[in-house]
């Protein structure tokens, strides 16, 4: 079951990223905005769509309501340049975190690939799955780890005779 609006399964990805309780911007977050800006047809057309609802909500604002001032905007219009900048730069981080999912390791697009690079360069501690997007041998650990190495695809270590393995479903 996903966390709706985040693409997340509950107790493997944390329900938010840590986007604004920064005090300075992290390096190129400049760069990061405007390629965003430039790029990221899908990720940020759909944010717009939806009014930015997943940034209102990391920036702990009220929902967007249709018809209605959205909430950001008034968060601009009496911002500094610096905070109009991570607010910027918040809204496309909740953009991207928006279009991920837990199957967005097996086929991500070009920016959600940016996006978790960014986060692992502005020192956010990605999970191992978030860490496949960008390096598909990251999870080589977890076979070593479950101790699944000596297992065939199918999950039958491959010297067992068949008559052990009916006498461990018996057991089981």
């Amino acid at each position: 079951m996903r966390t709706p609006g985040t693409g997340r399964v509950p107790g493997t990805r944390p329900t938010s990223r840590p986007t604004t309780p920064r005090v300075s911007r992290p390096r190129a977050a400049g760069q990061f905005i405007a390629r965003g800006l430039v790029e990221g047809d899908r990720e940020v057309r759909r944010a717009m769509e939806r009014h930015h609802g997943f940034a209102c909500r990391l920036l702990d604002l009220t929902d967007p309501k249709p018809g209605s001032r959205n909430p950001l905007v008034a968060r601009l219009s009496r911002a500094t340049a610096d905070q109009a900048t991570m607010v910027s730069l918040a809204v496309l981080l909740a953009a991207f975190e928006a279009s991920t999912s837990v199957e967005t390791w097996r086929s991500p697009t070009a920016e959600q690939k940016r996006y978790f690079a960014a986060l692992a360069k502005w020192g956010v501690r990605l999970h191992w799955v978030e860490q496949l997007v960008n390096d598909p041998e990251a999870d080589a650990h977890v076979a070593v780890d479950a101790d699944l190495t000596d297992l065939d695809p199918a999950g039958v270590e491959p010297d067992a005779e068949p008559d052990a393995l009916a006498r461990d479903d018996q057991a089981a």
